[in-house]
């Protein structure tokens, strides 16, 4: 049962990547956070009968109000010097103060893009609904162009200036609802999704328009995600050794067999160089492994015994009731997401799993890792854990004090990491 209800949920939810960076440090107690530099793109100029480029010019940037609303946290003015600041730990993220009552009824909120420190400190960037965005995601982060790609509606692509706080340009993937992920790449996006069941997997322009590029393409039946440079196909209903390929950037692939490990389903991106994967053995046990891209041996990270103590530990009935449906490890802190009627995280510590400390919410899903740190969302809140103290820093409430209202808050695609 586990098994069938696992390949389902990595058919819905896991076929994208989230290619959304890391966290590289803890607070400044951590380490130094190191800011992304610009580089501006060239155009083409028209005064010479031979083709010329100049940069375009820089946009110029715009003050905003700071949106003042019920379910709304507060936050700061956003100035110039705020965003030279911005580096690796920083995060920008969607907060939707609508909220839902007890018997369902809903009372519509604004949607507020937000920059936030590793602090915690919040930096309005946008109010999307003033800019047109009745139901908005993040796709991608350029931090280098300090540019944002939205999605609205699943079917229009919008890229926000973070400087002017406008939309500089918008266009549709899909006359009906799609599904999209992506990142910047080389001062474009790398769009992976699907409209209608077929795949929009490509190399864009803010305009939209599609770049000459060996982006694999994401057909019925296959999963991609990006370790860096390198794409990781997975296909579902064959055999271990050929469900794995990498397709290298000097146009060369291979197959990465997983036979060692088991019946393996691709879950995301592992620590440095790997993909990470979970795999039931021929016993039915499950266990996690990471799968390095140029097809040295992997290792197990972790063992069917620690997964079966903590689904005790949690209170699941039987083995066969949950399933590992997200992993995040940038250290040998590792964390766990497991799911049976609810999402639980577990980090591993010492040998064996412990749940996370965390605030008292349901669902809970780790979005990255670096170090000891994790930023982990739950009943749309989000913040970040030291994964050996336990110290939490909350970046946006959720439900907060208007609790068992049920606030939107950040949910979904909706919080990203510098990249």
């Amino acid at each position: 049962m586990a098994r069938a209800v696992a390949k389902v949920w990595v058919w819905l939810v896991v076929a994208a990547v989230l290619a959304a960076g890391v966290l590289a440090a803890w607070l400044a107690s951590w380490g130094p956070f190191s800011a992304a530099s610009p580089s501006p793109s060239p155009s083409p100029t028209a005064s010479s009968p031979t083709p010329t480029f100049s940069p375009t010019p820089a946009p110029v940037f715009a003050e905003r109000p700071v949106t003042v609303a019920e379910h709304l946290p507060s936050a700061e003015l956003l100035t110039e010097v705020t965003l030279d600041e911005v580096a690796k730990g920083w995060v920008v993220a969607i907060h939707d103060a609508s909220s839902i009552d007890d018997s369902g009824v809903e009372t519509p909120g604004p949607r507020v893009l937000y920059l936030i420190a590793p602090d915690g400190t919040r930096y309005e960037l946008g109010n999307l609904d003033v800019l047109g965005l009745s139901k908005p995601d993040i796709v991608a982060w350029d931090g280098a162009r300090q540019k944002i790609l939205l999605v609205n509606q699943l079917t229009d692509l919008m890229v926000f200036d973070m400087v002017s706080g406008t939309v500089d340009s918008t266009w549709s993937f899909c006359a009906n609802q799609g599904y999209v992920r992506g990142s910047a790449r080389d001062g474009a996006w790398l769009v992976r999704g699907s409209c209608d069941g077929e795949g929009i997997d490509g190399l864009y322009t803010d305009a939209g328009v599609e770049l000459p590029s060996s982006i694999v393409g994401k057909g019925f039946g296959y999963t991609v995600f990006d370790v860096g440079d390198i794409q990781v196909q997975s296909e579902f209903e064959t055999s271990p050794d050929e469900r794995f390929t990498a397709f290298y950037p000097d146009g060369t692939s291979a197959a990465i067999p997983s036979s060692m490990a088991g019946d393996c389903y691709m879950i995301g991106k592992g620590r440095g160089e790997t993909f990470v994967a979970y795999c039931y053995t021929d016993a039915g046990a499950l266990d996690v492994w990471e799968f390095p891209v140029d097809g040295s041996t992997p290792t197990q990270v972790i063992a069917a015994d620690q997964l079966d103590a903590f689904r005790i530990a949690l209170g699941i009935s039987g083995p066969g009731d949950f399933f590992v449906s997200g992993y995040c490890a940038d250290s040998p802190l590792r964390v766990v997401e497991v799911t049976a009627e609810t999402s639980r995280l577990g980090v591993l510590r010492g040998g064996a799993l412990e749940p996370l400390v965390e605030p008292p919410y349901e669902f809970r899903h780790c979005l990255a890792a670096s170090g000891t740190a994790a930023l982990v969302s739950g009943d749309g809140l989000l913040w970040y854990t030291d994964l050996e103290s336990g110290l939490t820093v909350e970046l946006l409430p959720g439900a907060g004090d208007a609790y068992p209202l049920h606030v939107i808050g950040t949910e979904g695609y909706r919080a990203i990491l510098h990249p």
